[in-house]
């Protein structure tokens, strides 16, 4: 009798191989997440342990905390913490106050890019820290800082638990009798500079939003699929030929109605608001007014370099490879690489040859069209300017 030998068919072994890819691709997203909430973790604990050396080394601020220079107009510019003098001038003060301790960089940070750094900047009385998380989340901390959490509850009237970390005004600024304040209805505060936004929103015990906070906020609503009409993301910002019943009349107000559809143009419609994942909705982050966020950049090279372009224009983010000295793609990009301003996000406007300093405006305002969007950058103004359309909103 003739012996039967066990085999594998084709088919069996493709089976085997499909399995095995599978089984390997959910293995490597598992240890990727496992890495991304590690370094994230590790950036919670080391943020809040530059905050307690500052109080040690500086003796709660008594003895004045370590300043980061003035780069003009009042403003002063970020420090790269765990940097050298020499990879970071902004931190020469720092590093001479913390010199018993050790600081720490970033988990991800890179040689030559502020993508991936723990912030510091000061004016001797106070100081501010952030950084982004690779997650959904910013970390933003102060002298006055009582914890870092993912969840608050102590956010004002008409603020929002962002569900990142931080309370957000749920609307752009108000000017009510010289105080910052987040309600509907009436013009947003406009025609003030970005040191003063800073000043404004500090008043408040808050601070005016930082552009870690702007993209934790701008990817967590990416990623909600009610903020979407097909293929396009919600824009914020209203229109001229706005119809709908409003307390006042012109570009740049805030509506006290529950509707929040004010037009429409082609396939586009504009929105007011944004939903986040946890629920709650934030109203004109993709326009209406610019909205400065604390952030300034100054120097060659701090404009994004690739494509170069040497009067400022607007450009679409996949096309940007080379974001400067000063981003990355994690700064200031959707989290989809491929979007565009016809999906509604915006467009980024530099020119590659500016060194002055300039602060971040974002959002896009009324009339900027397809420009405009929850990521939209303008890099061409100094933090002193003041213009009709740009505002701001704070956070803490």
């Amino acid at each position: 009798m003739k012996s039967l030998k066990a085999s594998f068919t084709l088919i069996e072994i493709l089976v085997v191989v499909v399995i095995i890819g599978i089984l390997s691709g959910i293995i490597i997203v598992g240890i990727g997440s496992t890495s991304q909430q590690a370094r994230d973790s590790k950036r919670i604990a080391e943020m809040d342990t530059i905050r307690k050396d500052l109080w040690i080394a500086t003796s709660m601020g008594s003895k004045g905390y370590p300043t980061t220079p003035d780069i003009g107009y009042g403003y002063r510019g970020w420090c790269c913490v765990g940097l050298s003098g020499t990879e970071d001038p902004y931190c020469a003060n720092l590093n001479a106050t913390l010199s018993d301790f050790t600081l720490p960089r970033d988990p991800s940070y890179k040689a030559g890019s502020k993508e991936f750094c723990y912030m510091y900047k000061s004016n001797g009385t106070t100081f501010d820290l952030y950084t982004k998380l690779e997650g959904k989340g910013a970390i933003s901390l102060s002298p006055d800082s009582i914890q870092i959490t993912t969840k608050r509850d102590d956010c004002p009237t008409d603020w929002i638990d962002t569900g990142l970390g931080f309370c957000v005004m749920k609307y752009e600024a108000k000017n009510v009798g010289g105080v910052a304040t987040s309600q509907p209805g009436n013009a947003p505060w406009v025609s003030i500079s970005q040191t003063a936004a800073i000043t404004a929103c500090k008043a408040i015990g808050a601070h005016l939003i930082n552009n870690a906070e702007w993209m934790a906020i701008a990817r967590d609503a990416e990623s909600v699929s009610s903020n979407w009409s097909g293929s396009v993301m919600a824009r914020g910002y209203t229109r001229t030929d706005n119809t709908q019943a409003a307390p006042s009349s012109g570009p740049g107000y805030e509506y006290n109605t529950a509707a929040n559809t004010v037009g429409s143009s082609g396939d586009h419609l504009y929105r007011r608001t944004l939903t986040l994942s946890n629920g709650q909705t934030i109203w004109d982050f993709s326009g209406n007014v610019w909205e400065w966020v604390d952030y300034a950049i100054t120097g060659a090279g701090s404009q994004p370099q690739d494509p170069l372009y040497t009067t400022y224009t607007w450009v679409e983010y996949p096309s940007v490879k080379n974001y400067g000295n000063t981003f990355g793609r994690e700064n200031l990009a959707p989290k989809n690489g491929s979007l565009t301003s016809s999906n509604g996000v915006g467009k980024i406007y530099y020119n590659s040859n500016e060194t002055g300093t300039r602060g971040l405006f974002r959002g896009g305002d009324w009339d900027d069209g397809a420009n405009a969007g929850a990521f939209a950058v303008s890099l061409g103004n100094s933090p002193a300017i003041t213009i009709a359309n740009y505002g701001f909103r704070c956070a803490r």
